[in-house]
């Protein structure tokens, strides 16, 4: 029997880790698995395995349970990722993913229509005439205050590929937690004006 400490499940939750436990080592060839966690281990963390859903919870997280049959190779370089991000949490003392590390919390954008007049009344740092020429330049360009987005019209861009290039693998992108309600609005948001389109490909990676 061993003990097993400071034990972390990234795909789960990064930022939690279990003190200890201890597990018995056994040597099976038929056995494809490296670690098997008992319903023991489960209930002491407070891991619950839903069979009738496909999900497994631990505290506030929800993942879909895996069929080891069907993993692919962008499922392996995601958990290969996961623990990437768990060894620079553990070789710098802090996890630079963590939201009350650095980010701040950040406003929903906001599309609505605004008037001249009153973009003219809040710069009340400006005199008269420096306010009559900012509402003479603003009034030329009221387009930009309509509360839509617009495309630059004069040009469509295309880019070319490289045939047969393989895009190189790289970590996903990490949203800060306190950013992610946000970000997901705004991310759906462009899909339904049509800024954003979903493309579905095999090399697409996680946010």
């Amino acid at each position: 029997m061993v003990v097993l400490r400071n034990l972390r499940l990234p795909e789960l939750d990064k930022n939690r880790n279990i003190d200890q436990q201890k597990a018995l080592i056994f040597d099976a060839e038929s056995c494809k698995y490296d670690v098997i966690l008992g319903a023991d281990f489960l209930s002491k963390t407070g891991i619950d395995v839903k069979y009738s859903t496909g999900t497994i919870e631990w505290f506030d997280n929800e993942l879909p349970l895996r069929d080891t049959r069907t993993l692919q190779s962008k499922d392996f370089l995601a958990m290969a990722d996961i623990i990437e991000m768990q060894e620079e949490h553990e070789f710098f003392g802090m996890d630079w993913y963590d939201p009350h590390c650095h980010a701040t919390e950040i406003l929903d954008a906001k599309y609505e229509k605004v008037l001249v007049d009153d973009v003219i009344d809040q710069l009340t740092h400006l005199n008269a005439q420096q306010k009559s020429d900012i509402r003479q330049v603003l009034n030329e360009h009221t387009k930009l205050f309509d509360g839509t987005l617009g495309v630059y019209p004069h040009r469509t861009f295309h880019i070319d590929l490289v045939p047969g290039a393989v895009p190189k693998h790289s970590r996903p992108y990490p949203i800060p937690v306190i950013h992610l309600q946000a970000f997901k609005k705004e991310l759906l948001h462009l899909v339904e004006i049509g800024v954003l389109s979903p493309q579905p490909h095999k090399y697409q990676n996680w946010i």
